[in-house]
């Protein structure tokens, strides 16, 4: 279970850490390791590519690009961060919970 489910894990990992970056006001650099760990959990979860769904992949690149460290893109607004953190890790414990696929 842990093993089909570790991506997801890591990306609600990395979504819970963005929230913590952005409730507490953490210095910019804190916010680029979460950027590179969204990044590498998405990886994670995208070398499975055969057993995701067209919506899951779509949320992944989409994720993916928001999240990208290369070339950072900003939302202009904490409460942008928030919104999309929380998204992303409602979706992603929602993929862990589920016991139908």
């Amino acid at each position: 279970m842990v093993g089909k489910n570790l991506g997801y894990i890591l990306i609600a990992l990395a979504a819970t850490l963005s929230l913590v970056c952005t409730l507490t006001l953490a210095p910019y650099e804190y916010h680029l390791y979460t950027r590179a760990l969204m990044c590498l959990a998405i990886i994670t979860t995208m070398l499975g590519w055969r057993i995701l769904k067209l919506f899951e992949l779509a949320m992944l690149v989409a994720t993916a690009i928001i999240y990208n460290p290369i070339i950072p893109i900003q939302l202009g607004s904490s409460v942008a961060w928030i919104i999309i953190a929380s998204l992303i890790l409602g979706l992603s414990t929602i993929k862990i919970l589920d016991t139908t696929a």
